[in-house]
């Protein structure tokens, strides 16, 4: 028995895989920056929304030019050999080629002081970064609208970082923070902590030795905080694949209707070209 659908019943399927796209869209895009899950919660939900309707109005736009007209072409077994191509191959994309949305977000509390044994008022912290991939962390949260961050001497400054490892790539690299100063420091006492897991440098000139700049710690960050769902590793992953599956296969409709509109004369033409082939017989 063939199934039939109104066209009301059909724009209201469109509309909501088209919801369903924006969502998993916005997803896929957001959870590729860094710089958003370092934003406060509140902040999350608002970017995370207004991307997501921004999407849905041009998914849906393009839906009503591209989908829309070749719906009879999509249930052909052209157009489902085309699905059955395109959206294994931008499955494979989304999933391969995506640096940090697979990663799993962890906030680690950081506690930075100084006290310097000279005339130093303060130390500068140029930069905080990760090993390896040196990405900068925000300031902000540690009270800082960019760098440098100020300590004075005598004082601390406490602040959050937020590490993204996936669980495979912890093998082989270990998180931790990298602390850049000035290219000649200050003398004095460098104490750090990472979720409360102290660390303490002494600082002083060296005259035989170049001083490095750079002070890496690996300690503490087995207990820092997962975000959310990425305290739910298994609910996470499931629910990303399916953000990839939804976003390959409307972006696979889309390509199609791409295509036959363009390789498909328009309407008109055909019923010109009727009208004179029928002229002339």
């Amino acid at each position: 028995m063939k199934l039939s659908f109104s066209s009301s019943s059909k724009k209201l399927l469109l509309v909501l895989l088209t919801i369903a796209a924006s969502i998993s869209l916005s997803g896929l895009i957001l959870l590729n920056l860094p710089s958003y899950y370092e934003q406060t919660l509140q902040s999350k939900w608002i970017i995370f929304t207004l991307l997501s309707i921004l999407l849905f109005g041009c998914l849906f736009l393009s839906a009503q030019i591209l989908i829309l007209p070749n719906k009879q072409n999509l249930c052909s077994k052209q157009g489902v050999l085309f699905i059955a191509i395109i959206m294994p191959l931008l499955v494979f994309l989304f999933a391969f080629s995506d640096v940090y949305y697979w990663s799993v977000p962890v906030s680690h509390r950081v506690e930075i002081c100084f006290d310097a044994s000279d005339d130093a008022p303060q130390i500068n912290i140029q930069r905080l970064v990760t090993p390896l991939s040196n990405r900068v962390h925000s300031p902000l949260t540690f009270g800082a609208s960019r760098y440098p961050i100020t300590v004075p001497s005598g004082s601390c400054v406490s602040g959050e970082i937020i590490t993204l490892y996936t669980h495979k790539a912890q093998w082989w690299e270990v998180p931790g923070l990298t602390v850049i100063l000035p290219t000649a420091p200050p003398n004095g006492r460098f104490y750090l902590s990472i979720n409360e897991i102290p660390a303490v440098v002494q600082l002083q000139e060296q005259t035989d030795t170049e001083q490095t700049n750079e002070i890496t710690y690996r300690d503490g960050f087995e207990f820092g905080e997962p975000l959310l769902i990425a305290n739910h590793v298994t609910l996470s992953r499931a629910l990303k694949w399916l953000g990839i599956f939804i976003s390959a296969l409307y972006l696979s409709l889309l390509l199609f209707g791409l295509i036959e509109k363009i390789i498909s004369p328009p309407q008109g033409e055909i019923q010109d070209t009727i009208g004179k082939t029928n002229g002339i017989s």
